[in-house]
């Protein structure tokens, strides 16, 4: 279930375009469930910073198309694209660390990146973005804010709130698979 939401979500966003060869080739590849050939155009690209194929990696980590299923390795990805300002990078982590796939669980962080991608114009973000707001209390909706004004693209993004953590010291208990074995 979890997997069909990212798919969708993802797919509402869009695959972006950029003015490197090779991504357009990778989407139409991975659209027509050629996996490998979606990972040979998209992994160059993604090495040398290019945010829409560092965010596709994620997916395909998430998924387990083409690669096999790592959250550590999608949310590595999608980090690397958040940090960009990929709203579709964004949205993703923050759905990570909504579920704790691959990171500790934090609804505030994902509140935070949700908000992130949200202000970008997407209205499928934006009512999920609400959906994660009703498990919040106010101080946790604030700290989000707090954090959506602090942060600027090409930065950082942190890592945990000072509200949100459901599990104290989770970093520890979080395997790559983001299943706690």
């Amino acid at each position: 279930m979890m997997k069909k939401i990212l798919l969708a979500v993802t797919f509402a966003i869009g695959f972006q375009t950029a003015a490197f060869a090779g991504l357009d080739e990778g989407t139409a590849a991975f659209n027509a469930g050629n996996f490998a050939e979606a990972l040979k155009e998209w992994a160059p690209l993604a090495e040398r910073g290019n945010a829409d194929a560092q965010s596709n990696l994620g997916i395909m980590y998430a998924m387990g198309r083409g690669v096999p299923l790592d959250y550590w390795q999608a949310t590595e990805w999608f980090r690397k694209a958040a940090e960009q300002g990929s709203a579709t990078a964004q949205y993703n982590l923050g759905f990570h660390y909504a579920q704790g796939q691959g990171v500790p669980q934090d609804r505030v962080i994902a509140y935070m990146l949700c908000s992130l991608a949200a202000a970008k114009g997407n209205e499928t973000v934006a009512a999920t973005c609400n959906k994660f707001a009703e498990s919040l209390t106010p101080e946790q909706i604030q700290d989000a804010r707090n954090l959506v004004t602090n942060w600027k693209p090409g930065s950082p993004l942190p890592t945990r709130s000072a509200t949100g953590s459901k599990i104290e010291d989770s970093a520890a208990s979080v395997n790559r698979n983001g299943d706690g074995k």
